[in-house]
């Protein structure tokens, strides 16, 4: 009988090991249910910070909409939110964050391309499922002022 708990015991764990976190992107990796869940991708999708001070357009993705991989391209247009005007020489960061299995990913500080446009490349979103990515943004001799963006991602 010990024996036998011994070998259910081990079958269990090495389970787990396999199972793990996921991660690798794997072409067998289960695909998440995000249903009602997330934003749903379109090129211009804008949010304003939580304190209403800027708004963080993404006017475009690669891929589109943000997919499994290390390799993900952001352009951003960041606005007065209320003026309208753009704001240049902020400092923006992405934070990636894996909502469903609690981690975060490197975090990216965005390339500024004049007139409010900023670059955020490489952005490392490389497992299936929700991530939020927290968008950090500081305007000049200004305070930092934070949206998040959430979407469902999924292999290419």
């Amino acid at each position: 009988m010990c024996a036998r708990v011994k070998t259910a015991f081990a079958a269990v764990s090495l389970a787990v090991a396999v199972v793990g976190c996921g991660g690798g992107g794997s072409p067998t990796e289960e695909i998440p249910s995000c249903e009602n869940r997330g934003d749903m991708y379109f090129a211009g999708i804008t949010k304003t910070t939580t304190d209403g001070i800027v708004s963080v357009d993404i006017t475009s993705a690669e891929p589109a909409p943000p997919a499994n991989s290390y390799t993900n391209d952001w352009n951003l247009l960041i606005t007065d939110a209320t003026t309208g005007a753009p704001v240049e020489g902020a400092l923006v960061i992405a934070a990636p964050y894996m909502v469903d299995h609690g981690h975060g990913a490197p975090n990216v500080i965005a390339d500024e391309a004049g007139a409010g446009v900023y670059v955020i490349n490489p952005l490392s979103l490389k497992m299936n499922g929700l991530w939020d990515v927290t968008m950090k943004v500081t305007p000049q001799g200004g305070v930092e002022s934070r949206t998040v963006f959430s979407f469902c991602v999924l292999p290419i």
